[in-house]
């Protein structure tokens, strides 16, 4: 039994995970203001991070409920944490968001090589399975 029923957490995570940033990104884009430009880029950023992080939980969730099912003999807190995860990135008190954009255009330069690599050993990989295959 979770700590909140899930028809409770369901509205609230929708509205916090795609109606709050449709809003704030349509402000933005409207925005004329002299940091529209930086507020357009966070939420762009939010928007792919979205879409990453959807994909991930569509093909890992099962690994990453791993450490809650563990919890799971004293709270069951994975939409909880789903919740506050997402309300860190996208309230206007936290803006998580600036972190990991922050985060990434550091790191850009030591994650831009491993990425391309690994993306020409798929690609490869994927020729080849093509190739066996006669397509």
């Amino acid at each position: 039994e979770g700590m909140l029923p899930y028809f409770i957490i369901l509205p609230i995570w929708l509205i916090l995970a795609y109606v709050f940033p449709v809003v704030q990104s349509l402000h933005a884009l409207q925005s004329t203001a002299p940091d529209a430009a930086s507020s357009r880029k966070m939420w762009l950023w939010y928007w792919v991070l979205c879409a990453a992080g959807s994909w991930v939980l569509y093909c890992f969730e099962w690994l990453i409920r791993i450490p809650f099912l563990v919890l799971d003999f004293y709270v069951d807190a994975y939409y909880e944490v789903q919740l506050l995860v997402v309300a860190y990135l996208v309230l206007p008190k936290f803006l998580g968001i600036r972190k990991v954009e922050a985060f990434f255009e550091t790191h850009a330069n030591s994650i831009g090589p491993v990425l391309s690599e690994q993306l020409q050993v798929v690609a490869a990989q994927a020729k080849e399975l093509l190739r066996k295959l006669d397509l």
